[in-house]
């Protein structure tokens, strides 16, 4: 298990602690990141089928995928780390909601043949540092698309008064780095005279997330910032 793995696990194991439906920050689990651009995304959207399927990644407590199955979507969701699948399904519960959660990593992810209306990126984006796992990602989340499905992905823009603390940011490539103590680990990278592993990687531009949705064979139809509505190019 990598850096980045244990510790997004150690994260979520405190959020266990908290006891109530909560995001994967700790914050309130109706009104999480991504909800108000979601809101208006899916004001853009039609659907044939009265139930659509959706798939999200990165899910987290699962606070996006009940808000689309709260609103008749048929969902499966997925997160790398076991805690947070085993805190959605209990929030998912709580709620009265049959949600479809599972382990899993988008970047490793083999499609099963299910062809999905909407699929979401819900800041798990900005937790895939290197330039393949992120390739790897976004050519999963277009493969999973139906014929006229959305693409929906947020995650952090680059803020010139965003203080870094501890860490270390490269500002040609948006890659944070967070020093580490004891073993280093073979995802650990010298910075100066201490070892660091690459912890998040946010986006330098609109235009440039917009640039990397292209590439990934993306049609952006509406951004605000660093959250995106696609539909798969021609």
């Amino acid at each position: 298990m990598s850096h980045r793995q244990r510790e997004n696990e150690a994260s979520f194991r405190r959020i266990e602690r908290i006891g109530e439906a909560v995001d994967y920050a700790g914050r309130s689990f109706e009104q999480f990141d991504l909800r108000p651009f979601l809101e208006v995304a899916l004001g853009r959207m039609t659907f044939a089928a009265e139930h659509p399927r959706a798939f999200e990644y990165g899910t987290g407590t699962g606070p996006g995928a009940c808000f689309l199955a709260a609103r008749g979507f048929v969902v499966d969701a997925i997160d790398i780390s076991p805690t947070a699948i085993a805190l959605a399904r209990r929030f998912a519960a709580e709620r009265g909601l049959t949600i479809s959660f599972a382990v899993g990593d988008i970047t490793q992810l083999r499609p099963a043949g299910v062809a999905y209306d909407l699929v979401v990126d819900n800041y798990c984006l900005q937790h895939l540092v290197g330039d393949d796992e992120r390739r790897r990602a976004l050519a999963t989340a277009r493969s999973l698309l139906a014929p006229h499905g959305y693409f929906v992905v947020g995650t952090v823009l680059r803020r010139a008064d965003r203080d870094f603390g501890d860490d270390h940011y490269d500002p040609s490539t948006g890659i944070i780095y967070r020093r580490i103590e004891g073993d280093p680990g073979p995802d650990a990278v010298r910075v100066g005279s201490e070892w660091r592993v690459a912890w998040r990687r946010i986006v330098l531009s609109p235009d440039a997330l917009g640039e990397e949705l292209r590439r990934a064979g993306l049609h952006v139809i509406h951004q605000d910032g660093a959250r995106c509505l696609c539909i798969a190019a021609d």
